[in-house]
């Protein structure tokens, strides 16, 4: 019997079918991880290892305790710098969507919902109206442009391209509303961030207000939805980038290869 081997070979298949036993079967057998051996065939644990030793300057690496001891703590600062963008792209997220929530959502506890709405005036009369609450609603999209600004500004420089390449998406579907956004006193930056003309807001037609921040087919969903979407894939390569150890071995998961390449 022979077998015909070939470069295309998923080897991993030879020792997944003898050896072992109970659920471990398909992980591990005659001591070899299959999960490591995958990363391993497939490159990625070698551009791990690349990512770590290149901490590491060659010229200060000497045969003793105390440089092995320098290298693994320069390895952990860089697991934690890593782990700590991608939380705070994760927070970023979270606090622009609980933002936009007060704009988004419909019902009574909506930010527009009308109301008997007092305002005093230049001579300090105060007067009753019913209709929109100009000052909630102002207060509501300065602080979504606030969180979005900073969401914005932190996801964009990721060095996760993929987390980089959807807040461009976004920045890109935020400016299609460009004009609709310059006529409530809202305008976009060459950075991408937004800024508001508060005296031109507050004279606006709140019902345009409206129109492109609340309900399921707004602007505002769509910012909410994409911005959801990042600060979840942010949440799990935080988790994943978490599972380093300072020697730069890994703790397994089960899409080994994907968080490798994602975050190195």
């Amino acid at each position: 019997m022979s077998i015909r081997i070939n470069q295309k070979t998923d080897y991993s298949q030879l020792f997944a079918s003898v050896g072992g036993n109970g659920s471990n079967n398909n992980s591990i057998n005659f001591g070899v991880n299959l999960s490591d051996y995958a990363s391993i065939k497939s490159g990625s644990y070698g551009k791990l290892m690349k990512a770590y030793y290149k901490k590491v300057d060659s010229s200060d690496i000497k045969a003793s305790d105390s440089t092995s001891s320098s290298a693994v703590k320069g390895s952990d600062k860089y697991k934690d710098d890593v782990v700590s963008a991608y939380n705070k792209i994760s927070s970023s997220a979270e606090a622009l969507s609980d933002s936009l929530d007060k704009l988004v959502s419909k019902g009574s506890d909506s930010v527009f919902t009308k109301k008997n709405v007092e305002s005093t005036d230049e001579k300090g009369n105060t007067e009753t109206k019913y209709g929109y609450d100009v000052e909630s609603i102002y207060s509501a999209v300065k602080d979504m442009a606030s969180k979005y600004n900073n969401f914005i500004d932190q996801a964009k420089s990721s060095t996760d391209d993929n987390i980089a390449r959807q807040a461009n998406n976004l920045a890109t579907t935020v400016t299609l509303s460009n004009s609709k956004l310059n006529a409530i006193g809202i305008t976009i930056g060459d950075d991408d961030k937004l800024s508001i003309d508060e005296e031109k807001f507050r004279k606006a037609d709140m019902s345009a207000v409206k129109n492109l921040f609340n309900g399921n087919q707004s602007l505002g969903y769509q910012i909410a939805s994409k911005a959801s979407m990042i600060g979840t894939k942010a949440s799990s390569e935080a988790k994943a980038a978490s599972g380093y150890t300072g020697t730069a071995s890994y703790a397994q998961t089960p899409n080994v290869n994907s968080i490798l390449n994602s975050i190195v």
